[in-house]
């Protein structure tokens, strides 16, 4: 796919008017609404089957409980020395991590994966534990590992600034995303990481940074072979905006892009946004211009 072909597979949405967008966003809103519904159906299900500490510590007495709770006790030590927690903070961690595997129906291990996931990235314990109960809430609603998930919320939370207020909320917007192309969420755990970061230099933000993101993941993804191809052609793409070699393109044609994309984006514009009608105006809307500019 030459760069020509990747800016009409990621803007072509708007140079033909805008359908394929309109058609993505309508189908994320409808996945979006069962996510949400799904991932609380299971919570609920979890809550109500699990069983106390008391009532499981009862049914898994014996040496090989003993061994696996030693084996849990010392994971959860690792994991506080290395988010430099105090030995209090990790005994009321290592709590709540029983109760929350419990209530998502999970086995201890993936749940103790997932933290140790997060605190490794240099959360703090404290931290960490803010983002689980999303992390693992997703992991069993969607069939994805404790250590993708929490590896995917991590780099967004650091790229585009979400909270573990609003992890749920991305979470759902995530999976709902899989459900509305061929760009899934086991693809996006393994490729949102850095196109999140790169998007994030664009100016987006937030959970309407990361949805608009996955409609483009899944707009290319409709004009590649696969997710890996689609996800370095978008990130291709993004570099490309304000490269010199584009800028001295768009300049060659008597478009100064600086200083039209600052103005648009004072102006309340989005980047993608400004920068694809930018791109239309400039070849009047004649595709076969667009090799002049890239």
């Amino acid at each position: 796919m030459t760069v020509v072909d990747e800016l009409v597979a990621v803007l072509g949405y708007k140079i033909e008017g805008g359908d394929k967008l309109k058609e993505f966003q309508t189908g994320l809103d409808q996945a979006e609404q069962g996510a949400s519904k799904a991932t609380a159906a299971i919570s609920g299900t979890a809550k109500a089957l699990g069983v106390g500490l008391s009532g499981a510590a009862a049914v898994a007495f014996g040496k090989k409980a003993l061994t696996q709770f030693a084996d849990f006790e010392l994971v959860m030590t690792r994991i506080g020395i290395a988010a430099g927690a105090s030995a209090e903070e990790v005994a009321g961690a290592s709590n709540d991590v029983q109760r929350l595997a419990q209530r998502f129906a999970m086995p201890i291990d993936p749940a103790t994966a997932g933290l140790d996931t997060l605190t490794a990235s240099g959360m703090s314990l404290k931290d960490a534990m803010s983002f689980l109960p999303s992390v693992l809430a997703t992991a069993q609603a969607s069939g994805a590992s404790t250590i993708d998930i929490a590896n995917t919320i991590q780099k967004a939370s650091t790229t585009l600034g979400i909270t573990a207020g609003d992890a749920q909320k991305a979470f759902d917007i995530m999976v709902a995303g899989g459900k509305a192309g061929q760009f899934e969420l086991k693809d996006m755990a393994q490729y949102l990481p850095t196109l999140s970061s790169q998007f994030s230099m664009l100016g987006y933000s937030g959970n309407e940074g990361l949805r608009r993101l996955i409609v483009l993941m899944q707009l290319m993804r409709e004009k590649t072979g696969s997710s890996s191809e689609a996800a370095t052609q978008l990130s291709n793409v993004m570099q490309k905006i304000y490269s010199n070699e584009t800028q001295n393109a768009f300049g060659k044609m008597g478009v100064d892009l600086e200083a039209r994309m600052k103005e648009a984006i004072a102006g309340g514009e989005d980047t993608i946004s400004a920068f694809t009608r930018i791109t239309r105006e400039t070849i009047n809307g004649d595709l076969t211009q667009l090799p002049k500019l890239f």
